[in-house]
């Protein structure tokens, strides 16, 4: 019994390597076939799957230690081989997905994922992840499956005629060396490759490695490394308190926030881009103001909310500020202009209770807070959820438009008023009103996105026309934000929450009001928490001391912000003249790239120029401990 099923697990296991290996070629985007069709790529996806192919043979190692243990014991003994078939069987359905893992989240899921999709209650993840379940993938999963077991099987019983084979010794002896240089080539070809850790590794050990982190509160040396007490100073807040907008005597009352869901500068009027689907937007450019490189602190709406109404930037965790403390005490824009009597409306095309939104802004004295289920819409729902994924749905921005021009009507006096819009159709799965424009992409998912930019643009149209007939557009200053970026294939990603690329972080910034601004384009690096600093500034209003944010339109402004991404590791970055600085402490690996000659983020020059890589890691981590010593001291309060 002992040997016919050890035999049985060996065959098994040889072949599940196979199809790991042929899996983890998916995921390295070569296809299944791509040692048949390019033999010379077989080196490097069998290093490639270097975790896959140790956790396997320690997978197997184990069941083999305990079918020895059990021999005593056939009637456990017996079942061995089919509890072995079943876990080979779960292991490749979660290779495969792991592959669309990969392209959605930038790697394989953890649970700073788990957290951030409210533990599968609604969210990207979830999302990305259950639309990406197609037939293919069914179909692959049944065929790798019944490869794997069935000629596993056939294999084990060939193996009982190896049993009195006279060289089996020296077989075994061969294979062992074979796999002891294997081993030691892939970690040499690794440690030396363009490889990203979270490309290779094996999804299982990646999860689990997540989890131990959360348990034991693991953090990198960033929270903790020494800053020399020279070094250059960061908190800059003082400057903060300076009124320094120097426009025409202005009578700036109102304002507009109306904020892109999931929209990069990319694809904006205003911005370099080849896709411009914005026409609104680019009429209103000869009466507004670009600002050429602002950034989101984390890609993900929760935490990008907190900093832009709070001038605060988001825990440095893979918590959130609207989840976690959604009543915390701190300055806002909203009580900010409530203070000074204005009108305030928070309208939202999608759901407010992802991740406790909704209780985070009854915090914010909004007069009125609005999303999909209370905002009046004759229009179809735009359904995301399911009785098991709840708070995705939506409603066509068209009518958040109607909503907030039959507030404008309702409002009991002419006072001042601050409203902002959430759109919500650019996030994904994407949703397209009216018949949809074919945009020459030759990615229908892409081409829905466009179109959903597109409208969200129209929606803004009809909101200014409406200011326009109220004569109000010169007395109302219109912000118009991306709340994060959105990636379609650069650096092999897909969605916003994955990296800190510019596709993911670099958002646009356009303030318009034709008695301010004439089409100019100011040339500054920023942040979310500089947008509420800057709209005081344009009102001649005196902002909140606490807040971390500088006005825009301050000369003094430091002309560099920070941003991280707690769900693919622990990636953290800045920005400081043309050059944009990733770092991923986990790993200890630092990409440094030159933005003006390499805008696309291809060619790293980390090692061109280990003194200011030495000196970034030291600013990153002076902002660290600074950012978290801050939030200590206002959770503590």
């Amino acid at each position: 019994m002992l040997r016919s099923t050890s035999r049985a697990i060996l065959g098994i296991t040889c072949f599940f390597l196979l199809v790991l290996v042929v899996i983890r070629g998916n995921a390295l985007n070569h296809g299944y076939f791509a040692i048949l069709k390019s033999p010379g790529l077989a080196g490097r996806i069998a290093f490639g799957a270097f975790y896959d192919v140790a956790f396997a043979i320690g997978l197997s190692a184990i069941f083999l230690i305990c079918c020895f243990w059990l021999k005593s014991r056939p009637g456990i003994l017996k079942h061995m081989s089919t509890l072995y078939s079943a876990i080979v069987v779960l292991l490749i359905f979660v290779a495969l997905v792991n592959v669309k893992n990969i392209a959605m989240l930038g790697g394989p899921f953890n649970y700073q994922w788990l957290y951030y999709s409210d533990f599968l209650d609604n969210s990207d993840s979830k999302k990305a992840i259950a639309a990406n379940l197609t037939k293919r993938l069914l179909l692959d999963f049944v065929a790798f499956s019944l490869l794997t077991i069935s000629c596993g099987l056939v294999l084990g019983k060939a193996l009982k005629r190896v049993h009195g084979f006279r060289y089996k010794k020296h077989v075994f002896a061969v294979f062992a060396i074979l796999m002891v240089g294997y081993f030691l080539s892939a970690k040499y070809y690794i440690n030396r490759s363009d490889f990203s850790y979270s490309h290779i590794a094996n999804p299982v050990i990646a999860f689990s490695e997540s989890v131990i982190k959360v348990l034991s509160d693991d953090q990198p040396d960033l929270f903790t490394m020494d800053i020399p007490k020279d070094f250059e100073p960061f908190d800059q807040r003082e400057l903060v308190r300076k009124t320094s907008y120097k426009g025409v005597d202005n009578s700036i009352e109102n304002v507009l926030l109306f904020v892109l869901e999931s929209v990069p500068v990319d694809y904006v009027a205003g911005y370099p881009g080849n896709i411009k689907v914005t026409p609104v937007i680019e009429d209103n450019l000869s009466r507004g103001m670009v600002f050429s490189d602002i950034y989101a602190h984390v890609p993900a709406t929760n935490n990008s909310l907190v900093s832009i109404l709070s001038s605060l930037y988001p825990m440095i965790s893979y918590k959130s500020i609207t989840h976690e403390y959604p009543n915390i005490h701190w300055p806002d824009l909203s009580a900010e202009l409530k203070k000074r009597n204005y009108h305030t409306n928070f309208l939202h095309a999608s759901d407010n209770r992802f991740q406790k939104v909704d209780t985070f802004l009854s915090y914010r004295q909004y007069d009125e807070v609005h999303d999909y289920k209370t905002i009046p819409c004759e229009r179809d729902t735009f359904i995301g959820s399911t009785e098991e994924w709840k708070h995705l749905d939506g409603v066509d921005e068209e009518c958040m438009g109607a909503a907030f021009i039959k507030w404008m009507d309702q409002r009991k006096d002419d006072g001042p008023f601050f409203a902002t819009l959430w759109t919500m159709q650019t996030h994904y799965p994407y949703f397209v009103s009216g018949e949809e424009k074919d945009y020459q992409v030759g990615d229908p998912v892409f081409n829905r996105y466009l179109n959903a930019l597109n409208h969200s643009d129209d929606v803004l149209g009809k909101i200014i026309s409406d200011l326009e007939k109220r004569e109000l557009m010169e007395s109302t200053l219109i912000v118009i934000v991306g709340d994060h970026g959105e990636a379609f294939g650069q650096h092999e990603q897909f969605g916003h929450a994955v990296h800190v690329y510019e596709e993911n972080i670099k958002v646009p910034l356009i303030f318009i009001n034709p008695a301010l601004f004439s089409g100019q384009t100011k040339e500054i690096i920023g942040g979310h928490i500089d947008i509420a600093p800057s709209i005081m500034d344009v009102l001649n209003l005196e902002p909140p001391k606490e807040w971390q944010g500088i006005s825009l339109f301050n000369e003094e402004h430091p002309n560099r912000t920070f941003f991280f991404n707690p769900y693919s590791g622990y990636l953290f970055g800045y920005r400081i003249d043309s050059r944009k600085v990733i770092y991923d402490a986990a790993l200890d690996e630092i990409m440094v790239f030159d933005l003006k000659d390499d805008p696309e983020e291809k060619i790293n020059i980390a090692k061109q120029i280990p003194g200011f890589v030495d000196t970034s890691k030291v600013r990153l981590a002076q902002w660290v401990q600074y950012h978290s010593k801050t939030m200590e001291k206002i959770l503590e309060e």
